[in-house]
């Protein structure tokens, strides 16, 4: 148990939505996974937290709104990453290609949200950065 778990939301233009993930197996990890243990880092540390862990999808509550990122990928470990908008994540390049890219929102057409992911964060920091992010939170 975590001292703050639950589904990943990132806001866009004040709307709500959630991180999709279809290439996850939080038991059996692959090459082929993108979000893991480092992309939950990264938000944890946005939020002001130190430890940060990927959770079961099957104890995250599923999403009801918008799903904007699939597949976040914060490729380097341990990551120097503060913001998830520093990571790539899954979505359509201006020639119509699947692929990796930086930042295309709600271009998601294979997500559903039984597939939110969802984190864990512990050791919370005094720094004063902490928390400046406004457009993250875990439900």
């Amino acid at each position: 148990m975590f001292a703050l778990q639950g589904r990943v939301e990132v806001r866009k233009n004040g709307i709500w939505g959630t991180i999709c993930n279809d290439n996850t197996d939080e038991k059996e990890y692959d090459s082929n996974q993108y979000v893991d243990d480092r992309a939950a880092e990264v938000i944890c540390r946005q939020m002001g937290w130190t430890v940060g862990r990927l959770v079961e999808m099957s104890i995250v509550p599923d999403g009801t709104q918008q799903i904007w990122m699939d597949n976040l990928n914060c490729a380097d470990w341990p990551s120097t990453k503060t913001h998830v908008e520093q990571c790539d994540h899954a979505n359509k390049d201006t020639n119509g290609q699947s692929g990796h890219g930086h930042w295309q929102w709600g271009t998601i057409g294979d997500c559903n949200h039984a597939k939110d992911i969802g984190v864990g964060c512990d050791a919370q920091t005094t720094d004063s950065e902490a928390n400046a992010y406004p457009g993250i939170r875990i439900i």
